[in-house]
């Protein structure tokens, strides 16, 4: 967790050895940090990318259920679709359009965000071999 990563990050690396190589573990230690860090900052990143994947995929099938429904009900009658705190009068072919639209939009972004989400997983196992390597 971010917490394990700064206390860790905090603490030197210690030298079994004096002399010359104090210099190199002081190097070592402050890279070790550095990746941490980085590693912290990814871990973020992908729990972000995480919870923006799962709202869209909560949003897309809201969606998908709405047009659904709405291929069952008769082409007369009143339809309303939100626009911020009220509801507008549309007629039915309107909201339809309307909603195979936001399905598209959000099929090719849950796409985006899955594509990023295995890049930053890539990513976060690449940094964790570096820091096993560095111990």
């Amino acid at each position: 967790s971010i917490k394990q990563a700064k206390k860790a990050a905090s603490q030197p690396v210690t030298s079994s050895s004096s002399g010359g190589n104090a210099m190199l573990d002081g190097a070592a230690s402050q890279e070790l940090r550095d990746l941490q860090l980085q590693q912290a900052e990814t871990s973020r990143e992908y729990q972000k990318v995480q919870a923006n994947l799962n709202k869209i995929q909560r949003e897309h099938r809201m969606s998908q259920l709405t047009l659904e429904e709405l291929q069952n009900k008769p082409s007369e009658g009143a339809y309303f679709k939100t626009a911020g705190k009220m509801f507008l009068k549309q007629p039915k072919a309107d909201i339809f359009t309307h909603l195979q639209t936001t399905l598209e939009k959000q099929s090719k972004y849950q796409g985006e965000l899955q594509q990023k989400m295995e890049f930053l997983e890539r990513r976060l196992k690449s940094q964790e071999q570096n820091v096993q390597e560095l111990r």
